[in-house]
């Protein structure tokens, strides 16, 4: 018989067209070893690869600790600021001048890093004369406040400062005018206040006192509730708002005192002192009564509050009638109030 194909690679056929297993076999298995050999010898040389891997992996890590790495640091920022003024040795400055020292090492604390910095940048700031001569004193007396900043500063109040911060804030209190913005007598009404032991309507009558006449008239007029003192300086600081917009528009009022800054303008440095033109000056005075044709008239039914509470017709305060009324300009104190 004649041998057929092969009909299964691989597979042996005898001369007859069946399969010859022990050729078979012997063919599988000598391809089935030189199978066996190359994944042997592909085995061996990923092995091979993996060591190499790793011995440059240990190599890469050593040296990378070993390696000096270049550090950066940031150079801290120093803000610029104004200097604290030279304290002149005035008692009345006293607490500014700290303020203003705590505040600008505050701002800058990487530059005042250590107490003796501290004390340096404030002495730095101290007028010629009484104040450096104090420092020199410390300096060579008394070591231990010379190195530590909040006793430096507690010496400092007790020489300069105010002995009786009370009495003193009541001299203040009583001198205190508004001759400005609203908003700038309230900020100094308030921190007179912090030294003084006052009830809220004793609070409410020492602000009134020194309010301009125009800003009070238009206070008396208002139904605006007035119960403490922080709604007082609100509705203060709104009138004299509306006096500005007034101003500005028409004109200054009958009698009303100049002021082209309305009450959320910045501070000036230092007040202006009261003039006295206006007390020694008859026609100063006669066109400051004039202004009660600005000041709103009470309703009757405010009116009626006021007599009811014993309250002042004028400017609406306990204490006094209107007969005696200290914010009522003399030439009217004759007049039926309206």
């Amino acid at each position: 018989m004649n041998q057929q194909p092969n009909l299964i690679p691989g597979i042996v056929y005898d001369s007859d067209g069946a399969i010859d297993l022990p050729a078979t076999l012997a063919t599988g298995y000598a391809s089935l070893q030189g199978a066996i050999t190359q994944l042997t010898a592909a085995q061996g040389d990923i092995t091979t690869a993996i060591s190499n891997q790793n011995i440059l992996n240990n190599t890469l890590s050593t040296q990378f600790s070993q390696a000096t790495v270049p550090t950066t640091t940031s150079k801290p920022v120093f803000v610029k600021i104004p200097d604290p003024y030279h304290f002149d040795g005035k008692s009345d400055n006293v607490e500014p001048f700290i303020r203003q020292v705590v505040d600008s090492i505050a701002i800058n604390d990487h530059a005042f890093d250590t107490e003796e910095r501290k004390i340096l940048f404030m002495a730095r700031h101290l007028a010629p004369g009484v104040p450096l001569s104090w420092y020199d004193g410390i300096l060579k007396s008394n070591t231990m406040v010379s190195n530590d900043f909040q006793a430096f500063l507690k010496e400092f109040r007790e020489h300069f400062g105010e002995p009786d911060k009370a009495a003193a804030a009541a001299r203040k209190l009583e001198k205190l005018v508004q001759t400005g913005p609203a908003s700038h007598y309230a900020a100094t009404f308030r921190e007179i206040l912090v030294h003084l032991d006052m009830t809220e309507e004793s609070k409410k009558i020492a602000f009134k006192k020194g309010l301009k006449r125009e800003v009070l008239y238009l206070l008396t007029g208002s139904d605006a509730p007035m119960k403490t003192l922080d709604d007082l300086i609100k509705q203060t600081i709104a009138a004299d708002n509306r006096l500005f917009e007034f101003r500005r528009l028409h004109g200054a009022p009958p009698g009303a005192s100049s002021s082209n800054t309305p009450s959320t303008s910045k501070p000036s440095s230092t007040p202006a002192p009261k003039s006295s033109a206006a007390t020694s000056n008859p026609s100063a005075s006669a066109t400051t009564s004039n202004s009660d044709a600005f000041r709103p008239k009470l309703t009757d039914e405010q009116r009626a509050e006021r007599r009811a509470k014993n309250l002042c017709l004028y400017c609406g305060a306990e204490g006094h009638k209107i007969a005696d009324c200290p914010t009522r300009p003399a030439s009217g104190k004759a007049e039926t109030p309206k």
